[in-house]
């Protein structure tokens, strides 16, 4: 089994994007997509008993660990781990790195999925449903999408996995781009 993380700034269209590329290539492809939100909300609710924001780092990481851990059993030949590297806190624009550098051994590779600051919070005032502390700040969006570009490159350099960067101008062509690089790395194995 391949394992992928595909990251990006919150608002890129990381979900909508793979649920498409699943819905098109997922049973081609072999293909699982994992939302990691979803799955570590569950997570610390069944482990801690309190929801995921009240987590402290040490718990937090532990539900990481238990989901990579859970995800290598699967029988997919590619699992694609829908996630964020980093988060940024918009008022003071502290950096927080959330995937732990231990679970990069078990990374074959990231997509970072990129698309311009404008698009990106055009995106997020669209969601009224997105309620997390997000920053309706160009400078600020600017700067996560530079530090999950920068976080999946420093794991990739400490785990020996690739990179690979994406534009998201359109759903279909962003599928048809990932849909290219998970051939070529299935072709690789």
């Amino acid at each position: 089994m391949k394992l992928a993380f595909v990251c990006g700034a919150r608002g890129v269209g990381k979900t909508a994007i793979l649920k498409e590329l699943e819905r098109v290539h997922g049973t081609e492809l072999d293909l699982r997509i994992i939302h990691s939100s979803q799955a570590m909300i569950e997570l610390s609710t069944n482990m801690y008993k309190k929801p995921l924001m009240q987590l402290n780092k040490n718990e937090l990481f532990t539900v990481q660990s238990e989901i990579v851990k859970s995800i290598q059993s699967l029988p997919n030949r590619l699992v694609l781990f829908d996630t964020h590297h980093i988060k940024i806190d918009p008022e003071d624009r502290k950096i927080t790195l959330l995937t732990p550098k231990a679970h990069g051994n078990n990374i074959d590779f990231h997509i970072v999925v990129e698309a311009e600051p404008q698009v990106i919070l055009a995106r997020r005032v669209a969601d009224p449903e997105q309620s997390i502390k997000r920053s309706y700040n160009l400078e600020i969006i600017g700067l996560e999408i530079d530090a999950e570009r920068k976080a999946a490159f420093q794991i990739a350099k400490e785990t020996n996995s690739r990179v690979y960067i994406i534009k998201n101008e359109t759903i279909d062509s962003s599928v048809e781009e990932i849909t290219s690089i998970l051939r070529r790395e299935l072709k690789d194995r």
